[in-house]
């Protein structure tokens, strides 16, 4: 609340200062007169004073309070998702080498590309659809991938995906494989996309962070 009031006298410090009468620097001819500190409090207790100027710095002094709190539940929201994120790939990565690639499987018994993702996602409480194509349009599409974006695997000109991945940084993914036999495991995104005859990676950004 002290940083609402500081704003508020400062509001009718500048408001003091755009007077005609009570205004901090008085001109007489080329000659500038600036008042005082103490001046300029006078003049906010004088302004203080008045209905519709207390009026207008309350209803600033709010605006700047409701500002301030929705940048503090901003805050932690990325804090939280920064969390949810580091666990939600510290689970997926305990399974590499161990969970099979099984076709519809979504669990860490068995699971296709999808699946994978889907029950990540699930560890920290968000529901995917189990589906490549749908989980590349269940959030934003971003250009500068961070850790815990979806990496999706199609071809240009179709909005569908074929595969998809979790983004580990530094052009890794973690994923379930792409068939039978193949085990969960980290990745290159570009070697996997040439390797797979998929030339557009996209990425998806589900939780901010």
């Amino acid at each position: 609340m002290k940083r609402f009031l500081t704003l508020s006298t400062s509001l009718l410090i500048v408001l003091a200062s755009c007077g005609t009468s009570s205004a901090s620097a008085l001109e007489t001819g080329n000659a500038k007169t600036t008042v005082s500190a103490v001046e300029s409090l006078k003049m906010v207790d004088l302004l203080q004073s008045k209905p519709q100027v207390k009026g207008l710095v309350q209803k600033y002094a709010e605006q700047q309070q409701a500002l301030y709190k929705a940048d503090l539940l901003h805050q932690a929201r990325l804090i939280g998702n920064a969390k949810n994120i580091a666990k939600m790939v510290d689970e997926v990565r305990k399974r590499i080498g161990i969970t099979p690639y099984v076709s519809s499987g979504a669990s860490p018994s068995g699971w296709d590309c999808s699946g994978l993702v889907t029950w990540a996602y699930a560890q920290v409480g968000v529901e995917l659809y189990h589906s490549a194509s749908a989980q590349k349009q269940s959030g934003k599409i971003v250009k500068m991938p961070k850790k815990g974006d979806i990496v999706s695997f199609g071809w240009r000109g179709w909005d569908g995906a074929q595969h998809s991945g979790i983004y580990l940084g530094d052009g890794k993914m973690l994923h379930a494989g792409g068939h039978a036999g193949m085990r969960t495991e980290v990745a290159d995104i570009s070697e996997w996309a040439k390797g797979s005859g998929n030339t557009l990676v996209t990425y998806t950004r589900i939780l901010t962070n």
